[in-house]
Formats: structure tokens, sequence, C-alpha cells
């Protein structure tokens, strides 16, 4: 069993990512904690502190989440035993970014959540790596009416459905 979550701040005022592996008697096999490498965004944040993440060919695990300060997404690989193999940084031009889930379709990773791409003009998100963690496409759907988020996501018929939630705000204004 994998637990991820956040830790609190370090010495240094930054919250990692922990990630925890423990055996089903429930005894702790690993315990490690992952940052920001460059330490220049003060939290490693998703979704009100989940993570979203899934498992790679390798047994390993791949998180994906948002920065807190700059808004922008992470991406980070470890491998069966919890060793880091890498983390990468995707830049954003958002005002707010939040991570819901991610999968794997053939030869790709997918995370897909809820951007903020102007006041007041939510949509939900999808970002496509390759199985390395190299960009390959992101692209945003959603009306400027509605606060809509990907919920979840399912592989069927050569593709992806994305189920979403939609909030009417009869007060926004373009």
């Amino acid at each position: 069993l994998v637990i991820v979550g956040q830790s609190g701040t370090d010495s240094t005022c930054l919250i990692s990512v922990f990630v925890l592996r423990i055996d089903t008697l429930g005894n702790i096999k690993k315990l490690d904690f992952y940052q920001d490498p460059t330490l220049s965004d003060d939290v490693l944040l998703n979704h009100f502190s989940y993570q979203a993440l899934t498992i790679t060919p390798d047994n390993g695990i791949i998180i994906a989440g948002s920065m807190f300060t700059r808004n922008n997404l992470y991406i980070l690989q470890l491998d069966s035993t919890l060793e880091l193999e890498y983390f990468k940084e995707f830049d954003s031009e958002f005002k707010s970014r939040f991570v819901t889930r991610m999968l794997k379709y053939e030869n790709a990773y997918y995370t897909l959540g809820l951007v903020q791409k102007s006041d007041l003009d939510p949509a939900i998100f999808v970002h496509k790596v390759d199985l390395l963690g190299n960009f390959i496409w992101e692209k945003t759907y959603g009306s400027s009416m509605l606060l809509e988020n990907a919920e979840s996501a399912i592989i069927e018929n050569g593709g992806i459905t994305i189920l979403s939630e939609e909030w009417f705000d009869p007060s926004h204004t373009e």
C-alpha cells in the first residue's frame, strides 16, 4: 500500500509531498519526502491536499500536482523502491490549477483537473506527457458560464471519457 500526502514545513519553510509505503500489516517499509528541487516554490499542492497518482509499468508510481505560488504542474516519478526517477515542472499561464486525476492510456499519462484561465473563467484541463514525463500537449475545455472540474475519467472505445461536474454561475460577466 502506498499513501501520498503533504507534510508540514521543514527547516527551509517548504512543504513537501510525502510517500509512505506500508505492508499488509501496517508496518512502514519506506517513508520519503519530496520537495520542489529548485526550492523556489513554498509548497507542492494539489486539490486541497489530494495527489493524483498512478502505477508505472515497472510498479513505481507517478504523482502529479500543482505548485502553489507559480500554479505550475509538476510530475514526480518514483521507481518501485520509491527512489526518485525524475521531477518535471511545466510552466502555466493560469491563475490557479488543481489536479484531480491522472491515468495512463497507451504510451502516455494524462493529468486532469481544473484551471482558472482568467478572472472567473474556470475550465477543465487535460495535460499529456509521454512515459518519461516529456510534454506532449495541454488543452482546456469548458464554457465561461460554468465552473467545471474533471472529477473522473475512464478509458473506453479508443479514447478517454471525462466525467465533469458543473456549477452555473449567473453572476458571471464577460
